[in-house]
């Protein structure tokens, strides 16, 4: 399929595979070609202003992101629950580095 043809091809590109270039790239492979998801895809990774640090199997970046927002979580009484929820249920930033890339593709507008 179209879409383990652009995985493969960026697993050999960037050495290392990131479960949320599935999100990511099934969302482009709607309304963009193989090659075009492609150059995408390589320009997100490996241009500085986007995303560094996201993208690697030991993505650092995200990780940061998830431990910053249950950092901040915790600093509002209101989500103090949820926090503790994530926390409760295993190891918060890496359910966070999927959840945020699912919110980035199935919620967030496209426009």
């Amino acid at each position: 399929t179209k879409l383990i043809k652009v995985l493969s091809h960026l697993d050999q590109k960037f050495g290392d595979y990131q479960q949320n270039h599935s999100f990511v790239v099934s969302f482009l492979l709607l309304t963009f070609s193989e090659n075009e998801v492609i150059e995408i895809m390589e320009r997100v990774h490996d241009d500085p202003k986007f995303l560094p640090g996201h993208w690697e199997q030991e993505a650092v970046g995200s990780k940061t992101d998830a431990l910053l927002f249950i950092r901040l979580l915790n600093e509002d009484s209101a989500f103090a629950d949820v926090s503790a929820h994530l926390i409760s249920h295993g190891v918060p930033e890496d359910f966070l580095k999927k959840w945020f890339s699912g919110v980035g593709v199935h919620v967030l507008s496209i426009e």
